[in-house]
């Protein structure tokens, strides 16, 4: 645990100041420069840039931490692992803009009538999507090497400030909305150019002849890639149908811009946890591959207690400050609406949390064909929920639906990795972080409320986390927590 520790030190500190900069951004300069019909544009795009991503790789990426083992030899370059990542996203891309523009229009009639801005920048689609491609190819890759501190700098920090400066910039009248969204689209090409440089730098940029270590090797690398390919189509259904149902609704764009905002507030619950569990796959593949399932248990242990104690604080700050929110976020009144989605994709966040590196431990397992149809039947679920929920609840529908899904989901697989593997996340303190909470939050409520949004915020937040820091120390929930807090108070001349 120990690289765990000290790389995710680091990269949690890089993810807050990138949550704080997400919060800024979503919630105060998008409301502030753009109305909601053009920030559902701009969300649809970024979501549609992550779904082909996840395509058009071809399943390569989830092959990385998988298979980078088998080839991983820096005499030998790598035995041209780097190129074969990078080859065969390039056959996938090529395969989608073919398909693309021959369905273009088919495209524009579907979303002209209630996302007519969707519609009009269609043309943005495929570079967003090429761009976010390889950075996830080049990211992931990087986190094979144990390095995600310079990845998550440009992605968490650099890429939002860029955007929140050339937001300011479309704000005060400097440039165009079209100009804006060429540049919200193609800083992930100048990022994924930054990650080459930074591989460069770690002498890890090996475009070398691919050389497979084993006979068998190709045929398990295209059986798995064809699974996770098929299973994308089930992770669209659950991740993003719910987008695309709004869109085409009436006043879609508006709905999403809405929607999509809360589904970003949300998203905060889970990005720092998720730093965990992003370091901790190379070592899982490792431990995997040399059936050391003692080291994976640890693994899965510690990583579910951490995520889910950074998830449990983050909820709560952020739900016992949702009313102070809207009414100091630029136009608020218009996203209020949007209050319960929060409630109802958070708690999902949380089970996320909870089952922390059980997704991850089962595609690296010999049961990965499981996933596929977990995912695949998890799919029709959300079809079904998404359907029912829409027409009659609108976005709140959306949200419950979408909560319920993540619950379906991790369930199953958290059950079929215990039974195959008797591996689990929980322990006699996974339930400590879930007490504190409702502590916190019932402290919380006992606070009279402050005329100043401002300044309720400060107070209500620093009581949180003072509940949160003294009782997570006080029970041990999380070793990893506390050599965290310790290194942080270090870095500020305290020594606790």
């Amino acid at each position: 645990m120990g690289i765990v520790i000290r790389q995710s030190i680091k990269g949690t500190i890089v993810v807050y100041v990138g949550v704080v900069l997400s919060f800024f951004l979503n919630l105060f300069i998008f409301p502030l420069c753009f109305d909601t019909k053009e920030i559902g544009l701009l969300r649809v795009l970024a979501e549609l840039g992550v779904l082909i991503s996840s395509f058009t790789s071809l399943g390569i990426q989830s092959s990385v931490f998988k298979f980078f083992p088998y080839f991983q030899d820096e005499k030998k370059g790598h035995n041209g692992f780097l190129t074969l990542i990078s080859l065969v996203p390039l056959i996938g891309i090529t395969i989608f803009i073919f398909l693309f523009y021959l369905f273009e229009d088919t495209f524009i009639s579907i979303y002209k009538d209630d996302s007519p801005l969707l519609s009009q920048y269609s043309y943005l689609i495929v570079p967003i999507a090429f761009g976010m491609m390889f950075v996830t190819i080049y990211e992931t890759y990087s986190n094979a090497n144990l390095r995600i501190v310079i990845p998550k700098i440009l992605k968490e920090v650099f890429v939002k400030l860029i955007i929140i400066g050339t937001a300011l910039l479309y704000f005060y009248g400097a440039i165009t909305f079209n100009l804006f969204t060429w540049v919200y689209v193609l800083i992930f090409l100048l990022v994924a150019l930054l990650l080459i440089l930074y591989l460069k730098k770690l002498n890890q940029l090996y475009f070398t002849k691919i050389q497979f270590t084993t006979a068998s090797l190709p045929k398990e690398m295209g059986v798995f890639n064809g699974y996770v390919l098929l299973g994308g189509i089930g992770g669209m259904l659950i991740n993003s149908l719910d987008i695309f149902m709004i869109g085409a609704s009436p006043n879609g764009d508006a709905n999403n811009g809405i929607y999509l905002t809360t589904m970003l507030m949300a998203s905060m619950i889970e990005l720092p946890g998720r730093n965990v569990g992003q370091i901790s796959a190379p070592i899982v593949a490792e431990h995997m591959k040399n059936e050391n399932f003692i080291e994976v248990d640890k693994l899965y242990k510690s990583s579910s207690i951490a995520q889910l104690s950074i998830a449990c604080l983050l909820f709560t700050l952020l739900w016992t400050n949702i009313d102070n929110i809207y009414s100091i976020m630029p136009n608020g009144e218009k996203f209020a609406p949007a209050k319960y989605c929060l409630l109802f994709i958070g708690i999902g966040q949380l089970f996320n949390m909870l089952t922390s590196l059980n997704g991850t431990i089962l595609g690296l397992s010999k049961h990965y064909k499981f996933g596929f149809y977990v995912v695949l039947g998890v799919g029709i679920v959300s079809l079904a929920t998404n359907y029912l929920l829409i027409p009659r609840y609108g976005i709140i529908g959306a949200s419950i639906a979408k909560a319920f899904n993540i619950l379906i989901y991790q369930f199953a697989i958290f059950y079929f990795v215990y039974l195959k593997t008797k591996l689990s996340p929980f322990s006699n303190k996974t339930i400590l972080p879930f007490i504190i909470l409702g502590i916190a939050m019932g402290i919380s409520y006992l606070i009279p409320l402050v005329v100043n949004s401002y300044i309720d915020i400060a107070v209500r937040s620093i009581i949180i986390i003072t509940i949160f820091v003294s009782l997570s120390l006080w029970f041990n929930v999380s070793p990893y927590f506390k050599v965290i807090l310790r290194a942080g108070l270090e870095k500020v001349g305290i020594k606790i």
